[in-house]
């Protein structure tokens, strides 16, 4: 089911809105409608929404035993020297 819905815009904001509109590509009813649509919350679909994972409680688990193995440069030149490497170990 569709709703109509006036509205009344002062110049100082239509002019802004047609613009950003052409820049988008879009219509101003359009770009008006996709901007209410991300404002507000999609409906309760009675699903537990999903969960991102807090992986912060991993941090400091396991030690390399290496206290530089995080140096990004030393990383970079370990993975240089293995890229140059073939399949069967020979440069």
């Amino acid at each position: 089911m569709e709703h109509q819905l006036t509205i009344t815009l002062p110049d100082a904001l239509f002019q802004p809105l047609v613009e950003a509109a052409l820049r988008a590509g879009r219509t101003p009813e359009n770009f008006i409608l996709e901007k209410v649509a991300q404002m507000i919350p999609a409906p309760e679909t009675g699903a537990e929404p999903e969960k991102k994972a807090d992986i912060t409680q991993f941090f400091g688990m396991w030690s390399s035993g290496d206290p530089n193995s995080c140096d990004n440069e030393r990383i970079d030149a370990d993975l240089a020297r293995e890229y140059g490497r073939g399949l069967d170990g020979d440069e």
